[in-house]
């Protein structure tokens, strides 16, 4: 009989130990994982300046040409030219995601909204504001697309 009741007690301390324990750790994790990406990705990019200043060294001790490419910082952006084509097909998306994220903002504040009501009154919260999110993103991505397209029309034949 006492076996028992020791053992149901131990299980008990069980249930009661973890609970509180994952409420530290859950938060700890959660906010420790885009450090750890980040401190990563550094030590990754350090690795490969550390790797272009050998292979630099090791072509100046041999008397060799350096390349441009090694000379040039791993972050250079590199100049894209777009032809016409691309330029449309980037516009078309951009419109894309405006007109589907503007639809999806609408229509999830909506829903939200008409889910609060109860008998034609608002009983509900301010759930519906989640929809103005992606509402507003697609609104500016509309006000991008709208820019970009009168740059890409107003730009002369001799410029491109």
């Amino acid at each position: 009989m006492l076996a028992s009741k020791q053992f149901s007690t131990e299980n008990d301390m069980d249930k009661n130990f973890w609970p509180p324990i994952l409420a530290l750790l859950i938060p700890i994790v959660a906010l420790l994982i885009p450090m750890v990406a980040i401190v990563v990705r550094h030590v990754f990019r350090v690795r490969q300046e550390q790797l272009r200043h050998e292979t630099l060294r090791h072509f100046a001790d041999r008397g060799q040409v350096v390349p441009l490419e090694l000379l040039s910082p791993v972050n250079m952006p590199v100049p894209q030219v777009l032809t016409a084509e691309m330029e449309a097909v980037r516009l078309t998306r951009l419109l894309h995601s405006s007109v589907w994220l503007t639809a999806l903002g609408a229509g999830l504040g909506l829903m939200l909204w008409v889910m609060n009501l109860e008998n034609g009154r608002w009983v509900g919260d301010t759930a519906w504001a989640i929809g103005i999110v992606p509402l507003f993103l697609g609104f500016g991505l509309g006000c991008l697309w709208r820019m970009e397209s009168r740059r890409v029309s107003n730009k002369s034949p001799s410029q491109g």
